[in-house]
Order: structure tokens, then C-alpha cells, then sequence
């Protein structure tokens, strides 16, 4: 057992409530910087002081208080920005319980909405706070959604501070038991859980975490975290509020497109807390050379904690060992665990000691026993993921008796302490099961169970594995039925309940495999790489994860228990066994080398065919099975690689690419064609002038100036919309058929009128017309009157014309990006040109 509580119980007595911290910032700090926001990395944007963050944050809590009651949850829809920040800490003023999480991507809108009505449902929410940009984008899709339909939306993007702060007429003092937010874990859109985070539990973990990892009043910390991540909102954005220190943090994406913009943050703010995990480390290693490291200094850095996934010790080493000549000290990283029950950090690793490393024998560690590995033994290598912080009890019990496992035993780890949350929301069973855990040779309790499996040595904690079937890629949680449920969905060859999902190690990172049973009557004319596109394609679009390996089984080939749950476990070993009597089997090539780069010429061709060769390198899809008017996903472009991808053709084509073009322009063909001298000017042109090239369908529009050597006048077209004959809705589609050289004329539709009542072949035939062919627009009538505030009834009225000029400037808008209320008031100029024949 391990258990330290005085410090921790100190900590706790000094504020009651998140509320009474920032009253003591306004009071005590009011001119010191709380937030700098670096978009990019870079350059500052926004930036709150203690006051600013008090006084805008206290207008949100009274237009809040207007609108809402006490108690009521309001769902958080933000991009990276401070503007997350006033509607938090808003809510928690007013009194209204927040649900941060993760806002919808443009390109991938309908994915998105099933989370986001199942959370909203789940929290019985009556709120959604967002921005302007963030609401226009959903509008369209809310009236097909009674949940998210029926909720009250509120842009607090332009909300400005009173000045009336320091006035108490409307404050609310929260007690510590008081919720302060609900943090629905990642994972399975069926069955979410809303983790119930008091204002106690926050202070009692910061207050922990103060002490643990050496944050002082003389602390900088910066962050790329996530905001609807837990590590990302409490020790990302938190933590620094929580201490009085400033925060400097970017936007993931950032992070993600250039990995050592945190390294340079670091370095150039003197930063000396920050965190991240495991493959964000990794990241900063695949992507270091010499010449960056040159101008990064790291001697600032006390605490880089490492969690929210499973800690490598090989990463751990490989990261010291590339850094250390910019000033990194092995203390500074620190291995932790943690997870959203327990608010965050369970365990973590103290600034003044080196990561811990044990070798353990391999054979008594698969029975689930610890032995010192010895000279002569099969070893493996576990790093500690450091010790319990103040306050918090951890115990190893056996998940089976619930009885405490001896010292050299692994076991199901078990917490107890203030940081440890209120319960599942609205989840009576789950939170019982969960969250009230007793040991059964002692009674004592509560405990939290968190399913996760480790050991203690020496007061330090290890991670073994999880007890749950959860998979955790690149820190994120999926669920395998989920995973199951799409692969099943993908093809009509899947055969129904027969799949098992679960990850596997390659080369020191999580990968994912899914073995399904197939449908006895498709065994016999299997296409195969029609089947394996499918379910890559599905498992992409709907988890963004890319599958390592598919093992297709006859009828009965996955094994189930006897109540019917599938056996994951026995699936996974008889994989890597290599047991698995398959009917077919795909899985990726872990002989991808670089691309090799030769003198280069900037045409269609030259850039599909290096873009094949780097689908090739990075995926391990075999060059001459890829399929140009395949979708990227086929191929396992994940956002990972999305991103690695953009820096390539960046660095080739010298130009900015935004990783968001690959789902504008979703093949290989498509980015080609986009990318070619025939839609853009010669990079060398676009080097000699200084300016980014627009990627034409990219929704970020204005984040480069526009080269002069696209066209003589400063002028860009950035967005389009269209109605063409031959069912022609877009300038994509209308690109294809021309350069196809498509035939858009057709019979004459019978929607339109009957043919055989005006046609006569004779051309002098008087009221007739001789032909049964023309070119015609699709749907004409198919206009939705509500989504433009227009009556049914008026919109039988209005001119045809002028319901596809409505359509039009409005997809116009939408394929550069603009939302229409970005206009409101600006110096923009509509003309409009209507005419009733060619």
C-alpha cells in the first residue's frame, strides 16, 4: 500500500472551488499573463491576463445565467483558442455543468455528429456554447437531428468584458463538492460514460500535482494537448491557472504538422512544464535533425510527464539521448499514469529522479508474476510510471477475488483519494462496479477499479497491460466492438457478431488487427482486394485508424465464450502465434523504405507517380496495386500521415499545403490535378515572389498571402459553386466531365414534361418541337425552403433560378471556408447576373 495525505489535505484547504481561484488571480495577479495562445507555434494571437480572463469570462456567466439554470449541462465546441477558456470558466461562474469536446472537422462533419448527439443525450445537455464559425458549419446538418435541434445555441465569441467583475450581485460560490465539468471519456458512441469531476476533485489533483512535480511560483508551462482530452484541460490548462503561472499553448495540428514547434516553445519561452504522450515523444525524435536542434535549448525543462498511454523505455532513452545536447536532463522525464476516473494523474515521476527501469524474466512475467530478470534469463525491459502523488492510496488486488495481490504478483490497480471523481453520470451499476470497490479480505474501500494491470516495486508504480479490452492508440481510446461493428458494415461478405479487434506492438508502437469470420456462400469468388479496401476504407473514415494487419476466417473461426462475448485475448495470441487458419490475410509491409527523391519536374504525372511511391514507403501498400482513383484511406493514409504527408509536399513542390486538402481532394488523382502547373504556377515563380500557394477546396483561406505569379492582378478565386447538366452539382464534378469529355445531354426527363405530347419530327410542325434530347439540371425542385428561413409555401413561388442561385452562392461560400456570418458588416460586394436563356 501507498498512501500520502497531509500535504495533499493542506493543499485542498487553501480555495473551495475553481470559482474562489480565480477571484484570488483577479485580486492577487490581475495584470500577469494567465494564457498566450501561438496558433502555430510562433506567433502570439491571443492572450488573456488574469483580469481579462475574469472580467470576459464573468460576461459569459451572466448572458449564461439569463438563458439557463443552474445545474443545467452546456456542451463546450471550440477550436484551439482562449475562447474555450472564457466559456469554462463561465460555465463554472454560472453554475453550469461544461462538456468540453472535441469540435467537428470540417471535412468530416457526419462523423463527427453521431458523438456529439449520443453525449448531448447522455448529459440530458440544454446547452451548446461555440463560436460563430463552429454553428454555421453545423446548421445545415441540425434540422435532420431532434437532439441537437431542440438545444440552445449560444456563440460567445464576441462576447466583451463589463468591467463588473469585482460586483458580487450574481456570483455563485460553489462548495467542493459541486461538479465543475463532466469528461466523457473517448471511446464507444453506443454507451458514452460522463466521468463527474468535482471542484473538488480538480483542486485535489492540482494540488498533488503542485507537489509531485516541482511546480513553483516562478513556473512557465506550455501546451498542444487538446482541450477535450483530460491531460490536455487539467495539467495543459489548468494547472497553470491553478499555480498563477503562465501558459503558452498551440494548436495540436501544429504540433502534429511540425513536431519540434513544442521543443521551440520550449526553448524560446523558458518553459519548464510540459507534457505529452508517449508518441508525442516519439514524434520529436523521427522528426529531429541537426540543423533545428542547433537553435533549441532544453535546459529550462524540470517536468516533461509522459502518459495518457503506454510509456516505452525505449522512448524514454531515445528521446534523452537525442536531446540532451540541447541542455535535456534524464530527470526531466517523467513517466506517469493516470486516467480520467482519477480526474488525471494517479502516479508520476518526481523532477529529481531518473526514470525508473526494471528488467523483468519473460516467462514468469506472462504468468503474471514478477522475477528479476538475470544475466542469462529472456528479459523485458518496464519503465515505472513514477509514485502515487500525495493523497492518493494504490493497491494491486487479484480482479478475480478482489483480494490484494502479494508483492510479486500483477494485479488490477486500484486508487483511492480526493482526485478520484464522483461516479459515471446518471450511471447508478457502472459507477457501483467502478467506483466502489472494497478489497474482500479487509472490507476497506472505496476504490476505484481502472481496469488497468500493474505491479509495485520499491514504492514505484508499473504497467503491465489492461485488464479491458480497450485499445489506446497514439493516446486516444477506441473501443473494439465499435471497430468490430464497422468492419462488419464494410462488406456484405462479413458474417455478423464474428469479429475481434485488438491492438498489437510493432515496432514500439500500437497497431491495430481485426480478425472477422466471412459468410460461407463468398469463400468461394473472393475479391480479395476489393474486401481488404472496403474494411480499410470504413475503419479509417469512421475511426481515423489505420489497420496493421486483416485476418479473414471461415465460419466459426473467431472463438466465443460460451454466453457468446468474443474471446479478444485468445484471438490476439492465436495472431501472433500464428495460428490462425485464415481463407485470406492482408497486412502491412514493415519493409517501407523512404522515398527516394530525384531531380524533380512539376507536372501531374511526376507528382502522381511520386505520390504513389509515397503511399508505397509510408503504408507498405504494394506501388502497383494502388489505385490513383482510390480514396487516400484505401491506401491507410491516416491524420498522422496526412500530416507527414502535407511537410513532404511542401518541402517538394515549396509551397504550404494544409493536411486538410487530402480530404478536398480524396485520391490521388484528384491532389495531383490540384497541384499541377495547369491549376497553379511554377513553384520556382512562386519562390522568386514570396507567397504561399492557395490549395483550391481548402477551407483555411487567408492564412498566406496570395503569389502574384498566379495572376497578373491581385486577385484569387477561392471558392465555387455550380449547376451543370449530366447531374453536375460542383466545380470538381463539372472539372471531370469536361475532362472526360463526358455527354451531358440526355431524354428528355419525364419530370419535366411529356415528351410524346410536344415532339414531332417535322421542324415546321406548328407548337411542336422536334427532338427528345436536351441538357437539364438535376432535382430542380429539390430545394430545402427551411435551411434558408423561407416558408414552403414562398418557395413555390420563387423563380427556379433563383433557388439555384441561393444553392450556389451559398456552396460557394462553403468550398472557400467562409462562413456567411464572418461577412456581417465587412466591405464585401455582391454582384449578381441572372438571365432566362444563353
Amino acid at each position: 500500500m501507498i498512501e500520502q495525505a497531509s500535504d495533499s489535505a493542506a493543499a485542498t484547504l487553501k480555495y473551495t472551488s475553481l470559482v474562489d481561484v480565480l477571484r484570488r488571480r483577479f485580486e492577487d495577479s490581475g495584470d500577469k499573463l494567465a494564457y498566450q495562445f501561438l496558433a502555430d507555434g510562433s506567433k502570439q494571437d491571443a492572450r488573456l491576463t488574469y483580469s481579462e480572463l475574469a472580467d470576459r469570462s464573468h460576461a459569459v456567466a451572466m448572458r449564461l445565467q439569463a438563458i439557463a439554470d443552474r445545474g443545467d449541462r452546456a456542451l463546450l465546441l471550440y477550436p484551439p483558442g482562449p475562447e474555450f477558456l472564457l466559456a469554462l470558466f463561465g460555465c463554472l461562474q454560472a453554475g453550469i455543468i461544461a462538456i468540453p469536446l472535441s469540435p467537428p472537422d470540417s471535412s468530416r462533419i457526419k462523423r463527427a455528429l453521431p458523438r456529439l448527439t449520443s453525449v448531448a443525450g447522455d448529459a440530458d445537455a440544454s446547452l451548446v456554447l461555440t463560436t460563430a464559425g463552429i454553428h454555421d458549419l453545423l446548421k445545415v446538418y441540425l434540422d435532420d437531428i431532434q437532439e441537437m435541434r431542440e438545444l440552445k445555441w449560444h456563440n460567445t465569441d464576441n462576447v466583451e468584458g463589463s468591467g463588473s467583475y469585482g460586483a458580487r450581485d450574481a456570483a455563485w460560490e460553489p462548495s467542493p463538492s459541486d461538479l465543475a465539468f463532466l469528461q466523457y471519456t473517448s471511446g464507444s458512441t453506443s454507451s458514452p460514460k460522463g466521468v463527474m469531476v468535482s471542484h473538488g476533485n480538480v483542486l485535489a489533483q492540482c494540488g498533488a500535482l503542485k507537489l509531485a512535480s516541482g511546480y513553483t511560483s516562478t513556473s512557465v508551462t506550455a501546451t498542444w494537448m487538446p482541450y477535450f482530452h483530460d491531460y490536455g484541460l487539467i495539467e495543459g490548462l489548468l494547472m497553470p491557472f491553478y499555480v498563477g503561472v503562465p501558459c503558452y499553448f498551440m494548436s495540436p495540428l501544429a504540433f502534429i504538422k511540425r513536431p519540434l514547434r513544442w521543443l521551440e516553445l520550449i526553448s524560446r519561452y523558458r518553459v519548464t512544464h510540459s507534457q505529452g504522450p508517449n508518441f508525442a515523444y516519439d514524434l520529436c525524435i523521427r522528426k529531429a535533425n541537426i540543423e533545428q536542434l542547433a537553435n533549441i535549448d532544453l535546459h529550462c525543462w524540470v517536468s516533461a510527464a509522459n502518459g495518457a498511454e503506454s510509456v516505452r523505455p525505449s522512448t524514454v532513452q531515445a528521446f534523452y539521448e537525442m536531446f540532451k545536447g540541447c541542455g535535456l536532463r534524464k530527470q526531466c522525464l517523467s513517466p506517469a499514469y493516470g486516467l480520467a476516473e482519477s480526474t488525471l494523474v494517479v502516479s508520476v515521476t518526481s523532477p529529481d529522479e531518473e526514470p525508473a527501469l526494471v528488467k523483468v524474466e519473460t516467462q514468469a512475467y506472462e504468468r503474471g508474476r514478477i522475477e528479476t530478470a538475470t544475466a542469462e534469463s529472456d528479459f523485458r525491459t518496464l519503465a515505472s510510471s513514477g509514485r502515487p502523488i500525495p493523497g492518493t492510496q494504490v493497491e494491486i488486488v487479484d480482479p478475480a477475488t478482489c483480494r490484494r495481490c502479494s508483492s510479486d504478483e500483477v494485479g488490477e490497480i486500484w486508487v483511492a483519494g480526493p482526485s478520484v471523481a464522483q461516479g459515471y453520470w446518471k450511471q447508478q451499476e457502472a459507477t457501483a462496479c467502478t467506483f466502489h470497490a472494497r478489497i474482500a479480505d479487509s472490507g476497506e474501500g472505496p476504490f476505484l477499479r481502472t481496469g488497468d494491470l500493474g505491479f509495485l516495486q520499491d514504492g514505484r508504480l508499473f504497467i503491465t497491460g489492461r485488464l479491458k479490452d480497450l485499445i489506446i492508440i497514439r493516446g486516444l481510446n477506441h473501443y473494439p466492438q465499435d471497430i468490430e461493428l464497422t468492419v462488419e458494415r464494410s462488406h456484405p461478405a462479413m458474417r455478423p457478431g464474428c469479429g475481434a479487434a485488438f491492438s498489437v506492438e510493432v515496432a514500439g508502437e500500437e497497431e491495430l488487427v481485426v480478425v472477422h469470420d466471412i459468410v460461407g456462400k463468398h469463400q468461394r469468388n473472393l475479391d480479395e482486394d476489393d474486401l481488404f479496401s472496403a474494411i480499410r476504407a470504413a475503419v479509417f473514415d469512421n475511426h481515423d485508424l489505420r489497420l496493421h494487419a486483416v485476418v479473414l476466417l471461415k465460419p466459426g473461426g473467431v472463438l466465443k465464450t460460451t454466453s457468446g462475448k468474443i474471446q479478444r485475448a485468445a484471438m490476439k495470441a492465436a495472431f501472433l502465434a500464428g495460428t490462425l487458419d485464415s481463407v485470406a490475410k492482408w497486412e502491412l509491409s514493415q519493409t517501407a523504405k523512404d522515398v527516394e527523391e530525384p531531380a524533380f519536374t512539376v507536372s501531374t504525372d511526376s507528382i502522381r507517380d511520386w505520390l504513389v511511391n509515397w503511399l508505397a514507403a509510408r503504408t507498405g501498400v504494394n506501388a502497383k496495386t494502388i489505385n490513383t482513383s482510390s480514396k487516400f484511406s484505401d491506401c491507410g493514409l491516416d491524420s498522422m500521415r496526412a500530416a507527414d504527408l502535407a511537410v513532404d509536399l511542401e518541402k517538394l513542390l515549396h509551397q504550404r499545403i494544409d493536411p486538410i486538402v487530402f480530404w478536398n481532394f480524396p485520391t490521388i488523382d484528384a491532389i495531383a490535378e490540384s497541384l499541377s502547373p495547369q491549376r497553379i504556377t511554377r513553384t520556382e515563380t512562386s519562390q522568386r515572389n514570396g507567397g504561399a500557394l492557395p490549395i483550391e477546396g481548402s477551407p483555411r483561406i487567408g492564412t498566406a498571402p496570395v503569389s502574384r505569379a498566379i495572376v497578373e492582378d491581385t486577385i484569387a478565386i477561392i471558392g465555387m459553386g455550380c449547376r451543370f447538366p449530366g447531374g453536375v452539382d460542383s466545380p470538381e464534378r463539372y472539372w471531370r466531365l469536361l475532362r472526360e469529355g463526358g455527354n451531358a445531354i440526355t431524354e428528355i426527363p419525364a419530370t419535366r414534361w411529356d415528351v410524346e405530347e410536344y415532339y414531332d419530327p417535322n421542324p415546321a410542325a406548328p407548337g411542336k418541337m422536334y427532338t427528345r434530347r436536351g441538357g437539364f439540371i438535376n432535382e430542380v425542385d429539390a430545394f430545402d425552403p427551411a435551411f434558408f428561413g423561407i416558408t414552403p409555401r414562398e418557395a413555390i413561388d420563387i423563380d427556379p433560378q433563383q433557388r439555384l442561385l441561393l444553392e450556389v452562392v451559398w456552396e460557394s461560400l462553403e468550398h472557400a471556408g467562409i462562413p456567411p456570418s464572418s461577412l456581417n458588416g465587412s466591405e464585401t460586394g455582391v454582384f449578381l447576373g441572372l438571365s432566362s436563356d444563353d
